[in-house]
C-alpha cells in the first residue's frame, strides 16, 4: 500500500504482475491511487500479509521481518478462527474443459452452453464446477493428534453434530479469484 506522508493514511496500492501466470508481463511495479478509500480484501491469509508488508501491524512481528512500522496495530494477523476456502491454483492442459470461460463471462461460451443446455440439459451451465468432494471428520486417533487446542472447538461445534464436516475438500474446474485486485493479462503461449 502507499501512504500519505503526513498522516500515514492509505492512499493507494503498489503492485507487480504475477510473473508465474503471465511470464511476459512487465516486471516493474505500478501504483494505483484511490480517490476515496483503500480496501484490503485478500482473504484471511492475504489481508494480514499485505498489511504487515506495508508496515501495519505489531512492532515485534515487523521488526523480525525487517519492515519499518508505520502504524502500530498489534491485532493484525491474530485471532484467526476460520477460513472456509483455500484455493490452490494449477495449470490445465490446453484441451482440458474448465469453467474458466463461463466464470470470466465470455459471452460466446455462455451462449454456446445455454444452447446446449436447452437441447439436452447437459452443459457447463448445469453444474458448479466441483465434481469431487470429501467431507472429513476425525476419528479418535486423529482427534487426539489434533491436540488440546482443538478440543474446545470440537466439543462446541462438532461432537454432537455427526453430519457436520470438520473440513470439506473439493476440486474446482476453473480459476477462482477472490483477491482485491482483478488484473487480467493475456499471456502469449
Amino acid at each position: 500500500m502507499s501512504f500519505h506522508e503526513r498522516d500515514k493514511r492509505a492512499v493507494g496500492v503498489e503492485f507487480t504482475s504475477d510473473l508465474i501466470s503471465c511470464p511476459d508481463a512487465d516486471k516493474s511495479s505500478s501504483i494505483v491511487r484511490a480517490s476515496k478509500l483503500v480496501v484490503i480484501s485478500a482473504g484471511a491469509f492475504g489481508s494480514p500479509a499485505i498489511l504487515e508488508r506495508s508496515g501495519i501491524g505489531a512492532d515485534a512481528v515487523l521488526k523480525r521481518c525487517g519492515i519499518e512500522q508505520l502504524v502500530d496495530l498489534p491485532g493484525v494477523g491474530e485471532n484467526y478462527r476460520d477460513h472456509n476456502g483455500a484455493f490452490l491454483p494449477h495449470f490445465a492442459a490446453d484441451e482440458a474443459v474448465t469453467m474458466d470461460p463461463l466464470w470470466r463471462g465470455k459471452e460466446s461460451a455462455i451462449q454456446e452452453n445455454l444452447a446446449k443446455w436447452k437441447i439436452d440439459a447437459k452443459s457447463l451451465v448445469a453444474q458448479n464446477g466441483s465434481d469431487a468432494k470429501i467431507k472429513w471428520r476425525p476419528d479418535g486417533d486423529e482427534l487426539e493428534a489434533m491436540g488440546s487446542a482443538f478440543q474446545p472447538r470440537w466439543k462446541e461445534f462438532f461432537q454432537d453434530r455427526p453430519d457436520k464436516a470438520v473440513a470439506i475438500f473439493c476440486l474446482f474446474e476453473g480459476c477462482v479469484h477472490y483477491t482485491l485486485l482483478w488484473i487480467t493479462c493475456e499471456c502469449s503461449r
